[in-house]
């Protein structure tokens, strides 16, 4: 409901969304098929989903404000250190170069996240 969070959760889609997009097109180009079974990934993807019907389950509000707030500092930190592990044993060119923007992009969103989190607005 705080208006802060609602522009950082667009922020988010659009981002994200952009994100996806770019790493499906690196992908395909350099016929790279993702694993996705690794731990990493199903742990991440069933976090994602636990968190999300978490969130869908609270009313509307300041808790569910700081709830997901909270969720997407927890989130962007895990994706932040695997990335920047992945980066350190990436040897393609525009695969590396592809993880250094993605954790640009990423750390951006882990400093706003704790921002809100800091904020009186949400906090």
């Amino acid at each position: 409901t705080n208006p802060a969070v609602k522009i950082f959760a667009r922020l988010m889609v659009t981002d994200h969304k952009k994100m996806l997009a770019d790493g499906k097109a690196l992908a395909t180009k350099l016929a790279i098929t993702p694993d996705s079974s690794k731990s990493d990934v199903t742990d991440l993807t069933k976090n994602v989903s636990d968190d999300v019907k978490d969130l869908n389950d609270k009313k509307a509000g300041k808790e569910g404000d700081e709830d997901y707030i909270g969720k997407q500092v927890d989130a962007h930190q895990m994706v932040l250190d695997k990335l920047q592990d992945a980066s350190k044993s990436a040897q393609n060119a525009q695969l590396k170069d592809a993880l250094m923007q993605s954790i640009g992009k990423v750390q951006e969103h882990l400093t706003k996240a704790k921002e809100l989190k800091d904020s009186k607005a949400v906090s």
